[in-house]
């Protein structure tokens, strides 16, 4: 992306929330984002005007723009090619298994330490290391049982592996709401 493309997009975003950016920021700004192209970049403003209440600040382009490339290196990936791993813990998909200490029903997710999937946050789940997190035990789980045999987006195998991951975080989801209603009567995790 050109520096004056650049500015094109920020003059747009400053004109949205009416404040401008201070010349300290916009020269952050513009170190975050130079190797992006202008199209993404476009998009990228276009959400940030689209979800923030207020100006962006840096932090929050920075966030987004993670989110983009990962999403971006994902989707430009061959099938056949194998990814560079950034966490190994939670193999970029950004959860944690763990097992119930009490009742031993598994598997539950949680947000793994690394940040979790930048595109994908779950505000009800517990991360790992958080206040919740010491009522599970964390397991190793068979990744396999999380890959289609059959790859092709629409495909019967595809559909019933994405039903199932809507299940089990659908499962895990309730299972931390329930927890921190009968452990603190509060209404979101507050973490």
């Amino acid at each position: 992306m050109r520096f004056d493309e650049f500015l094109g997009q920020i003059t747009i975003v400053e004109e949205c929330f009416t404040r401008k950016y201070n010349k300290p920021q916009r020269d952050l700004l513009w170190k975050e984002s130079k190797d992006l192209n202008a199209h993404h970049f476009s998009i990228l403003c276009d959400r940030l005007m689209i979800d923030m209440r207020y100006l962006p600040k840096p932090k929050d382009f920075k966030d987004a723009i993670k989110r983009l490339k990962f999403s971006l290196k994902k989707l430009n990936a061959s099938p056949d090619e194998k990814q560079p791993v950034d966490c190994e813990l939670c193999v970029d998909l950004g959860y944690r298994f763990a097992r119930d200490k009490v009742s031993g029903y598994e598997p539950i997710l949680l947000m793994c330490s690394c940040g979790g999937h930048p595109l994908h946050f779950e505000k009800d789940f517990a991360k790992v290391g958080d206040k919740f997190s010491d009522e599970v035990e964390l397991i190793t789980f068979d990744m396999s049982q999380l890959v289609p045999s059959d790859k092709t987006y629409g495909s019967k195998s595809f559909n019933k592996l994405v039903e199932n991951w809507k299940v089990m975080k659908q499962m895990s989801r309730d299972f931390w709401v329930d927890r921190r209603k009968n452990r603190y009567g509060q209404k979101s995790l507050g973490v």
